[in-house]
């Protein structure tokens, strides 16, 4: 993320549907909002780390990455989508 703005801007993600993965939505398991903040003409790469209460998958995977997710970002009524 790329603040062209002097001021430090926070808002919150949201993973969407994810278009590409349909065998495993990583939105089913990361579900909420991430806070983020970036300050003041600065940049920031956003990691989300989040654990996932699900024992039915522990032999399925040790972790998950992908490049193609649909975010949402809000700051209150605003909200742009990537």
């Amino acid at each position: 993320m790329k603040n062209h703005s002097r001021n430090d801007v926070s808002f919150n993600l949201e993973l969407l549907e994810s278009t590409y993965d349909k065998q495993l939505p990583l939105e089913e398991f990361l579900k909420g909002s991430y806070p983020v903040t970036v300050k003041g003409k600065g940049s920031q790469t956003v990691l989300i780390e989040d654990e996932i209460d699900r024992p039915d998958l522990k032999d399925e995977f040790n972790g998950s990455s992908s490049g193609f997710l649909r975010i949402k970002a809000t700051d209150g009524d605003s909200e742009r989508r990537f």
